[in-house]
């Protein structure tokens, strides 16, 4: 279950402002979750409808909760998602490019 404090907090990461105070960002398409698990970002939370689970249950091995379709589409900045969420920490580009 999305709680209604969450589903503001999602929300308010589809404003630039927000993404850079909190360091995170959003990642909803449903095509690009696999590129997301594959990728070396830090997933922070994950939220996924049942029957996406079932489409993708043997490609997932990080931690997820189930929720209902509805609390998705309340939850997104689509107008069609009711696949999944991920809230994903940004990297911190300076430290990234640095070479020691």
């Amino acid at each position: 279950m999305i709680s209604k404090n969450k589903t503001k907090y999602i929300k308010s990461l589809h404003d630039k402002k927000f993404r850079k105070e909190y360091g995170e960002f959003l990642v909803e398409w449903e095509k690009s979750i696999e590129e997301l698990i594959k990728s070396n970002y830090e997933i922070i939370e994950l939220f996924l409808s049942e029957n996406f689970y079932k489409k993708i249950k043997d490609k997932i091995n990080i931690k997820f909760e189930i929720c209902s379709e509805e609390e998705l589409s309340k939850a997104s900045t689509l107008k069609n998602n009711n696949s999944w969420i991920a809230i994903v920490k940004q990297k911190n580009d300076k430290l990234d490019n640095y070479i020691f």
